[in-house]
C-alpha cells in the first residue's frame, strides 16, 4: 500500500470508503511526512476573514497555499498547527479577536465583530 508518487498515494487513500480528501492529506503529511498542505475549516475560515481569494474548492485553497509557500513538510506542518493555533484561540465560529496578532488584517475584527466590551484605558 501507499507505493509510487504523492499523487499515486494520494488517489489510493482517497479510493477508501470514507477517506476524504482532508483525511487523505493529514496522513500524508503528518503520516508519511510527505509534502502536501492540509487544508481544514480552519484554514478556510482564516482565509474567508484575512480576505485572500483563495478559492471555493478543496484542491484551489490547497493550490493557493502550495504556489505561494516553500515546498517542504516542515513549512506545511508549523502554518497548519499555527492556523489551528490561531483558531481554536481567536478566529473561532464566534471570533474573540482581542490579543490576535492577526486581527490588524482581519476584516471581521475592523468590524469590531470579536472583540469584547471590555475597554482599556
Amino acid at each position: 500500500m501507499l507505493e509510487g508518487s504523492l499523487e499515486a498515494k494520494r488517489a489510493e487513500l482517497l479510493a477508501l470508503d470514507g477517506v476524504g480528501e482532508e483525511t487523505a492529506d493529514s496522513i500524508l503529511l503528518y503520516g508519511a511526512g510527505l509534502p502536501i498542505f492540509v487544508v481544514d475549516a480552519y484554514t478556510r475560515r482564516i482565509c474567508e476573514r484575512l480576505g485572500f481569494n483563495a478559492g471555493e474548492k478543496y484542491a484551489e485553497v490547497q493550490s493557493f497555499f502550495m504556489e505561494r509557500l516553500p515546498r517542504g513538510v516542515n513549512i506545511y506542518q508549523g502554518l497548519h498547527a499555527l492556523i489551528v493555533e490561531v483558531s481554536k484561540r481567536h478566529c473561532k465560529k464566534e471570533p474573540a479577536c482581542d490579543g490576535c496578532h492577526l486581527a490588524p488584517k482581519c476584516a471581521r475584527a475592523r468590524r469590531g465583530k470579536g472583540h469584547s466590551a471590555k475597554v482599556n484605558i
